[in-house]
C-alpha cells in the first residue's frame, strides 16, 4: 500500500496567538506615533492574548528595580 501524505494542518495555537501580539503592537505603535485614536477591541485583545502567553511580555525576564 502506498503512502499517503496527510493534509497541511492548521499552524499551532501559540504561533498564531504570538502573530497576532506582534501585529496589535504594531498596530497600536502606528496609531500612537500619528496621534490617531486607538480601538477600544484592540487593546482589550492584546491584553487578554498577552494574559494568556505571558511569555510574550515585553517584560519578561526583566528583574523589578
Amino acid at each position: 500500500m502506498p503512502y499517503i501524505k496527510p493534509p497541511l494542518g492548521c499552524r499551532p495555537r501559540f504561533i498564531a496567538e504570538s502573530q497576532r501580539i506582534t501585529e496589535l503592537a504594531e498596530c497600536i505603535e502606528r496609531h500612537t506615533d500619528r496621534r490617531y485614536p486607538i480601538r477600544h477591541e484592540w487593546v482589550q485583545e492584546y491584553n487578554e492574548l498577552l494574559a494568556r502567553n505571558p511569555d510574550e511580555s515585553v517584560h519578561h525576564g526583566e528583574q523589578e528595580v
